[in-house]
């Protein structure tokens, strides 16, 4: 993996293991991924560069609709499963990188 994924795998790691993730995807009852959810995961998949704006113009929707499906699907893994958090400077959650990695740029944006 290139070292300028965040959060590196030595800083974070939410320990859900992929048959985890399955489970959460396919099992319609747990409510963890929504109708809203899946359609920002997909996007993720196809999108040349993922952060919410440039999925917001590649794809249509708001810039919000991407963040807002990807932080609360993070906040209902958590829920779940009550994985560690990465937390801010400031000790708030980031509970998208809970489902996600950013990449930082040369700017030190996290794209």
């Amino acid at each position: 993996m290139e070292e300028n994924w965040y959060p590196a795998k030595d800083e974070y790691d939410p320990g859900i293991s992929k048959e985890q993730w399955k489970a959460f995807v396919t099992d319609r009852k747990r409510n963890i991924f929504t109708e809203d959810s899946l359609i920002a995961f997909a996007c993720i998949q196809k999108a040349a560069f993922a952060t919410c704006k440039d999925m917001a113009e590649e794809f249509g929707r708001q810039t919000n609709f991407y963040n807002n499906a990807i932080w609360r699907t993070g906040e209902r893994v958590h829920k779940r499963t009550n994985c560690p958090l990465n937390l801010r400077s400031d000790e708030t959650e980031r509970f998208w990188s809970i489902c996600c990695l950013g990449r930082k740029l040369s700017n030190g944006e996290l794209n």
